[in-house]
């Protein structure tokens, strides 16, 4: 099974750059004399800031450019420094993570050490990385007041709009071979549910569907397709499936053969008896009996213990079993008394349609004799299997059928 494809982007976090970095010093506040006239914030009052001038973006974070696109984070009140600005860096990530989110639809993952991966889902194995996310300053402020000691911090990351124009393009090639992918599976699944194998299908579908519903917008190909009208076409199949194999789960195609010495006896008297006795178990189950059984061709499979075809034509009537119940009756002696024997063989054949499998199997044998006729013979030891050996079994295999 090939994997999907994945597209990592590497945000690699640089301190230290533009205005009020992290490395700077601890220092009082330059307008107001330490804890006097400094900028106060309700009951709290400004004793020392990082390193520099206040940068204008604290108030309003710079609007995205054809060149940059800058996300602002901050963290306000918090007991320590680098708890603030860690909180303020994560929020600032958060709002990168959505961004990117909403018109590509990557998923943000931590890879340690502050490093970052987008990953996007294609239709091929390759890792793609594209590399530009830096922090491009920091800010930070220590108050006096209220609740104690407390620190505000600010940081903005920004990220090169030429790298962000690499990524959704790498975006749209991986959402056309979701497409693809998705297309593919739905033609798969097509071709199991017309084949009569509904519980395949669905995987298919399913699968299809996955891909569909990770592309953020609609995805149209050159020849006029689109993901809106594959996202229907798949849930109607869906759906069809849905409904082909609960139909199938209780449906089956009923082979009932008989050979009288060495004869196909499905005319006579005693077969028709013996095949209604045989759909009246399998009705009282409230199961479906398929009608239209199997053709001679099948028969003769099917009696030299080849089921393949008879398989695939129960799952051509959508049936999700065959149930096969062959008994083979003789005549095989006459002894110094004048009593006329009589031997019975079958076979009770239980068998999914959907893998072939075979649920139930059993093998009945009967011995009886009778005073009048080698025909009578054969009628009473039909009768006796019957009772004794093969209803028991077909309730046996009947009962595999959840």
């Amino acid at each position: 099974m090939q994997r999907s494809p994945v597209l990592v982007l590497i945000l690699g976090f640089t301190l230290g750059l533009g205005v009020g970095c992290s490395g700077g010093q601890t220092r009082p506040d330059e307008r107001g004399g330490g804890s006097q006239g400094g900028k106060v914030k309700g009951d709290r009052t400004m004793v020392s800031h990082a390193e520099g001038l206040e940068p204008a973006w604290i108030q309003e974070c710079p609007v995205r450019s054809d060149q940059i696109l800058p996300f602002c984070g901050e963290a306000v009140e918090q007991a320590s420094q680098a708890g603030a600005c860690a909180t303020a860096h994560a929020k600032a990530v958060e709002k990168l993570k959505a961004f990117i989110g909403q018109q590509v639809g990557a998923g943000l993952e931590a890879e340690g050490g502050g490093a970052y991966s987008f990953k996007l889902q294609g239709g091929d194995d390759q890792a793609i990385s594209v590399r530009g996310v830096w922090e491009d300053s920091r800010w930070w402020e220590q108050y006096d007041g209220g609740s104690g000691q407390t620190y505000d911090c600010y940081v903005m990351l920004t990220y090169p709009a030429l790298e962000y124009n690499a990524l959704v393009g790498k975006a749209q090639a991986a959402a056309r071979q979701r497409f693809e992918k998705a297309a593919a599976l739905h033609a798969e699944g097509k071709e199991l549910l017309d084949g009569g194998v509904p519980a395949q299908a669905k995987v298919r579908f399913q699968r299809a569907l996955a891909l569909l519903q990770g592309l953020k917008e609609k995805f149209q190909t050159r020849d006029g397709k689109n993901s809106e009208i594959l996202v229907e076409q798949v849930n109607a199949d869906l759906s069809a499936a849905s409904v082909q194999e609960s139909e199938m789960g209780s449906t089956l195609v009923v082979a009932v053969l008989m050979r009288m010495d060495g004869a196909d006896a499905r005319a006579s008297a005693e077969f028709k008896k013996f095949e209604a006795d045989v759909q009246n178990m399998v009705l009282q189950r409230t199961l479906k009996v398929r009608p239209g059984g199997l053709d001679g061709p099948q028969v003769s499979a099917v009696l030299a213990g080849d089921v393949k075809a008879a398989v695939q034509t129960a799952r051509d009537k959508s049936a999700g079993y065959l149930l096969v119940v062959l008994v083979d009756v003789r005549h095989v002696t006459k002894d110094e008394s004048g009593i006329y024997y009589s031997k019975a063989e079958g076979q009770v054949r239980l068998i999914r349609t959907q893998d072939g499998r075979e649920l139930a199997t059993a093998n009945v044998s009967d011995r009886t004799g009778h005073p009048t006729s080698a025909a009578a013979a054969n009628a009473k030891v039909l009768e006796t299997i019957v009772g004794r050996s093969v209803k028991p079994a077909l309730k046996q295999a009947l009962d595999k059928i959840q």
